[in-house]
């Protein structure tokens, strides 16, 4: 949800959207604490592409008032055990580099797969492409590297699913661009083509 508002937002630039984006970060705070990480990667997004200071400025203002006003509620609600147990106690968890790094090897068509798609895209160097493109390899290599708490791969699932988002669209540029001419598509075309079904 958070990597498609992103995506709807860079095509419309509707005031409605990025309030949106602010309102989502409390809600992802409670499905995942990790995912406050939208939070940063929005900001990034428009400190580098979004073309207006002040909408940085009013997206940063309003997620941080917001999410404090979240955090006063869940004080309210449940005292100190709330951060006791969302921010104390899973700051604890060690992180087990050599098992990041097997996870790594586990899911390495899933890397490979973000990347050709990105590799794809970003042909047409439309700069927001590769905002969204740095976005999804940060928070891949994020659930890598935080999957090295635990020996379950599932931490990694939002960035698997938009590495075969990125494949899928990598792919049908790749496809659009041999099919479009009248003349036969040449080998190069259809090489890619193969490579990209293939992997």
């Amino acid at each position: 949800t958070s990597f498609y508002l992103l995506l709807v937002y860079i095509d419309t630039r509707r005031w409605l959207i990025l309030w949106a984006m602010v309102l989502l970060v409390p809600v992802e705070f409670f499905v995942k604490q990790n995912l406050l990480i939208w939070a940063v990667f929005y900001g990034g997004f428009l400190a580098v592409w979004g073309r207006s200071p002040k909408r940085f400025v009013a997206f940063t203002a309003a997620t941080a008032l917001l999410f404090g006003a979240t955090l006063a509620g869940c004080y309210a609600v449940w005292g100190s055990p709330f951060f006791f147990w969302i921010f104390t106690e899973l700051s604890k968890h060690a992180v087990s580099p050599l098992r990041a790094f097997q996870h790594l090897l586990d899911s390495w068509a899933y890397f490979a797969a973000g990347l050709l798609g990105g590799a794809a895209l970003l042909r047409f160097k439309k700069p927001e492409l590769l905002g969204c493109w740095l976005i999804w390899l940060g928070l891949i290599a994020s659930e890598t590297y935080t999957s090295g708490i635990e020996w379950m791969l599932n931490h990694m699932g939002p960035g698997c699913l938009m590495a075969g988002i990125w494949f899928l669209a990598g792919l049908a540029s790749v496809w659009d661009q041999c099919t479009e001419s009248s003349k036969p598509a040449s080998t190069e075309g259809w090489i890619r083509v193969a490579a990209f079904s293939v992997t």
